[in-house]
């Protein structure tokens, strides 16, 4: 079982130096849950996302929505004015029923099935990611509504979870994947790449 707490109430001071755990034992002291809990403060997620965007001038932000796909978190994204990365059409659906829109998405994974790819351009999104010719070819069907960005491996060995030796083509290749993708008139959006989660070098070589 799933169980939803919701505090309201607090202080403008309290909301912004986190959340009342005397409340919250209380409310769980009269509602024993024998189940895990979460614990999610809106405001604190409104700080990170200025923080954020402060961070990064100039820069679209499209949160991962594969990190926490919590609803709350959606639509303090989509209040903020930001955009999303999305990795699946059930994603796509999360977004949308807290008020996102299909334009503003990127549909980040590399690997797709056809249906995927249908699904999704019928929805609207026209942004994808790919990383082999295979994938370039699942496209052509969509070639007048896609633009794909070109995902290639970069070195990240300070990161915690290397990303790159699964997904991402050679440097190397990405020259061959944009001359195939103009071969099949799809346009070329541009670059894509992961520094692998939980980096711990912000020096890395691309």
């Amino acid at each position: 079982m799933i169980k939803a707490i919701q505090i309201t109430g607090a202080s403008r001071q309290d909301r912004l130096s986190g959340p009342d755990f005397t409340r919250i034992r209380q409310l769980l002291n009269d509602d024993p849950s024998n189940t895990p809990f979460l614990v999610l403060s809106r405001s604190m997620v409104r700080n990170n996302i200025v923080g954020l965007t402060r961070a990064l001038p100039g820069v679209k932000i499209h949160y991962a929505v594969k990190s926490n796909n919590h609803p709350a978190i959606l639509e303090e994204v989509v209040r903020a004015g930001h955009w999303f990365d999305i990795a699946s059409y059930q994603e796509l659906r999360s977004v949308l029923e807290v008020g996102g829109k299909t334009d503003e998405m990127i549909h980040s994974h590399p690997i797709k099935s056809p249906q995927e790819i249908a699904e999704a351009v019928a929805a609207g999104v026209t942004v994808f990611v790919v990383d082999n010719p295979s994938e370039v070819e699942k496209f052509s069907t969509f070639a007048d509504k896609v633009r794909l960005l070109i995902r290639f491996k970069v070195d990240s060995g300070a990161a915690v979870v290397n990303l790159s030796y699964k997904f991402g083509c050679t440097p190397e290749e990405v020259l061959y994947l944009a001359g195939k993708m103009s071969e099949l008139g799809i346009s070329y959006h541009g670059l894509a790449f992961h520094v692998g989660s939980q980096c711990e070098d912000s020096g890395i070589h691309i």
